[in-house]
């Protein structure tokens, strides 16, 4: 929730940093010495202001002023025991200038107008208003009219009188922190009052913090944990020393415990840690301390795993045992010993899916892939993350092949975080690259690249008629020798990527292939407008949503439906020995080019038998008018030709999105 931060002296008080107030109050009983002993004190605990408060008797007082506490027996009335609190403004002078040279922020509560007037000629960068005071319009006004930043103090106030001081204050100009407070000495657990510092910053907006009077450092601790902005506490040398607010006090140790826990308590907020990054990091440990499945006896080939085939020993560096349900029921490949390690390369057509969960609609297909296939392993990661990458390649050193699918796929979503773009592409692309390479690994690697690489295009010789742009001089679609020009965050990092692996098959001999993909589409494809068009049109005709058209609407690419490309991926495998090293261009060819709105959008409102919602927006960046992939190389060296035709494809991913409407009504 935003507040409004505001400087006391260097300190930025809401900016994030606790700022810790050491309040001496009375506690000096006069004595001058005594006052210049708790600075230095309260220096030492590592606080970061001190705390007076400037009485003037005859200002403030009279000699009806009853006792709270009858503590003093040298002081006949309490207009007596504030005349012997009081300094002169040469030694209020000298106490300000003992904390300056203590780096500390020098802080007194006025009880009147004098008072606020001495402190003013000390130098106070700063007004803190006592509980009893927030009901004072009089000394509200004067400090108001110096405008400095006011810490209000709530002890004695309903909400009503607060939210009249906090107005007051404000509407003079004075930047404001309010201070949830209990004037019960000490103030037991039940009556500290944490949740109000939540309620203030939220019906306030500004910084908030606790002026505790509990006499110890949980309840500080507590409220730094809910990221309070300010602490005071009252602070004695002593537990023996005279005076009432010593039962309510922190001793300077324990001030300086608290402090330290503050600062801890603050590290701690300001790094989130994400558990799985967390348990990469503890890798090494994890293979020492954790178990792996072996063979609990001599095993042959063929055999269909059950309980009594696996046992679970140290070291953790293989199938880790919370895979046991994965490998139950799988064939092995091979033959296992007797005590030997089970490793992937011993199981049939053993599959491990990374993936974050990032995406919408990731984890209704991690269930559904489960269901389906429940001997595929999962493991939860981020590319961008190295040690996890680091980790799942050593956990998996028997692997042949890595299908790289993972990437930030959208133009839009480039533009507005072109750094978050580059980490997931280029640097994620890169950190699998560099846990092949250094782990000597040298499973076929098949990367997921775009037809971004190639840039908008505008150079192209371009036709027009009544619904599509063409080609005019390429009329089998664009080959892979036509030259790359990156256009948008988007097409720089996939670009990045696509070179980087490419580059590690001619320079480190790793096997890679590049494939440049046009569109895809089908089953269980959650497309949005910026990526997954074909999908997003279909879904968007079934829930009635309207769908943008960015440009005139003419524009053609070539799809290709997902069953054709994983055919693709499966031939790119089997004939590793062709396709190792390779870039290619990847669609449905000129055959199964479509124009976005006028041909294929025209088609989509036919099938529902209704218009469509169509909003219009201006070109993107990079957006090409025509792309149609030439898949002359992929027929000539790895027989490979699309064989569903667009009208059956659409046919095919409509029935599904009817099929899953709930689940995407959820979705979307």
């Amino acid at each position: 929730m935003s507040v409004n931060p505001f400087a006391v002296g260097n300190h930025d008080i809401g900016g994030g940093r606790c700022f810790v107030i050491g309040e001496v109050a009375q506690a000096h009983d006069g004595s001058l010495g005594m006052a210049h002993a708790f600075i230095d004190a309260i220096a030492a605990a590592g606080a970061d202001a001190v705390k007076f408060q400037t009485h003037i008797a005859d200002a403030e007082s009279s000699p009806a002023e009853p006792w709270r506490v009858r503590f003093s027996p040298q002081d006949a009335a309490r207009f007596d025991y504030w005349k012997r609190m009081e300094f002169t403004e040469d030694e209020w002078r000298g106490l300000k200038a003992h904390a300056d040279r203590c780096h500390l922020v020098f802080l007194s509560s006025p009880f009147s107008d004098e008072a606020v007037t001495l402190l003013d000629r000390v130098g106070m960068p700063a007004w803190k208003i006592a509980s009893g005071e927030v009901n004072n319009p009089m000394l509200l006004d004067r400090i108001g009219s110096l405008r400095k930043p006011v810490l209000l103090s709530s002890g004695m106030s309903t909400i009503e009188a607060l939210d009249r001081a906090v107005d007051r204050v404000r509407n003079m100009g004075c930047p404001i922190a309010v201070l949830q407070c209990s004037s019960t000495y000490p103030t037991p657990p039940e009556k500290v009052g944490l949740n109000l510092l939540a309620e203030f910053r939220g019906r306030y907006h500004c910084p908030v913090g606790l002026s505790d009077h509990s006499g110890g450092i949980y309840a500080g601790l507590a409220a730094a944990s809910l990221g309070c902005d300010l602490l005071e506490v009252h602070v004695t040398l002593s537990r023996e020393m005279f005076g009432p607010d010593v039962i309510a006090s922190v001793t300077t140790a324990e001030l300086g415990k608290l402090v330290e826990g503050i600062r801890f308590v603050e590290r701690a907020l300001a790094h989130p840690v994400d558990k799985n990054s967390s348990a990469g990091e503890m890798d090494s440990l994890r293979q020492i301390f954790t178990k792996s499945l072996f063979a609990a006896r001599d095993l042959t080939a063929g055999t269909l795993l059950d309980r009594s085939d696996v046992t679970a020993k140290k070291p953790g560096t293989g199938i880790p045992v919370e895979r046991l349900e994965s490998v139950l029921g799988r064939r092995l490949a091979a033959d296992v010993a007797r005590g030997e390690m089970l490793k992937l390369s011993h199981l049939r057509g053993a599959v491990v899916v990374f993936d974050n969960l990032s995406r919408k609609g990731s984890r209704e297909n991690l269930q559904w892939l489960k269901d389906r296939a429940p001997a595929v392993v999962f493991v939860q990661g981020d590319i961008r993350d190295r040690a996890a990458v680091d980790a799942l390649m050593r956990a998996h050193d028997d692997v042949d092949c890595v299908i790289h699918l993972a990437g930030q796929v959208a133009v839009t979503t480039s533009i507005v975080d072109p750094v978050e773009d580059f980490a997931i592409n280029a640097t994620g692309t890169l950190n699998i690259l560099e846990s092949l390479r250094v782990a000597d690994l040298k499973p076929l690697l098949l990367y997921s690249s775009t037809n971004k690489v190639y840039g908008d295009m505008h150079d192209v010789a371009i036709t027009e008629d009544e619904t599509r742009y063409r080609y005019a001089d390429f009329p089998c679609g664009v080959a892979e020798t036509f030259p790359i020009d990156f256009h948008s965050p988007y097409g720089c990092s996939k670009g990045a990527a696509d070179q980087y692996v490419h580059d590690y098959s001619r320079i480190y001999g790793l096997p890679t292939v590049v494939l440049r993909q046009s569109c895809i589409y089908g089953y269980r494809q959650l497309g949005v407008e910026d990526q997954g068009w074909v999908a997003w049109f279909l879904i968007a005709a079934a829930l009635g949503k309207p769908v943008t058209i960015y440009g005139d609407g003419k524009q053609v690419r070539d799809i290709l439906f997902v069953d054709d490309l994983v055919d693709l991926y499966l031939r790119c495998y089997e004939r590793k020995e062709m396709s190792a090293g390779k870039i290619y261009n990847v669609g449905g060819g000129p055959a199964y080019s479509v124009s976005i709105w006028h041909e294929f959008g025209q088609n989509v409102e036919r099938l529902i038998g209704r218009p469509m919602e169509v909003k219009r927006d201006r070109e993107r960046p990079g957006d090409q008018k025509v792309f149609v992939s030439d898949i002359r190389k992929l027929r000539a060296e790895l027989d490979w030709t699309p064989t569903i035709e667009p009208e059956q494809g659409i046919q095919h991913l409509y029935d599904w999105v009817l099929e899953n409407k709930s689940m995407l009504q959820r979705l979307f």
